[in-house]
């Protein structure tokens, strides 16, 4: 059986390569992107089951990103890791995500959470022209 593919969008390249390196090794297969661009060419490169992204990437923003998935990929399901707490954060934007993390965030956390979501989901996804 083939894990799932996870898209990682942080700025901060140290966090970036620790939760790949972690997930990896718990079977999910995580490409990686350092900002929105990036995080655009992977996702017309690949299909993905999840995504994690922090609130705020170089200058973008982790809701631009999931908000566009959601329009083409709605059953996606978005991770956000974010510094800033969960009240800061506009209602009607984060209602674009699945789940919310704080930072720190433990890995463990994320990959019970991403075991846990993988049951919701659905086939017949298709890459996003973003």
């Amino acid at each position: 059986m083939v894990g799932p593919t996870v898209l990682l969008m942080d700025d901060d390249s140290l966090f970036l390569w620790a939760l790949h390196r972690f997930l990896e090794n718990q079977g999910i297969r995580a490409l990686l992107a350092y900002n929105l661009p990036d995080a655009v060419r992977a996702i017309r490169r690949e299909e993905v089951d999840f995504v994690i992204t922090d609130c705020e990437v170089a200058g973008a923003s982790g809701l631009k990103l999931a908000r566009k998935l959601k329009e083409y990929q709605p059953a996606l399901q978005v991770l956000l890791v974010c510094a800033c707490q969960k009240d800061q954060i506009n209602p009607a934007d984060l209602s674009l995500v699945d789940y919310y993390f704080n930072k720190p965030v433990e890995f463990r956390q994320l990959h019970e959470c991403l075991v846990r979501a993988q049951s919701t989901v659905k086939a017949g996804r298709h890459p996003p022209s973003l």
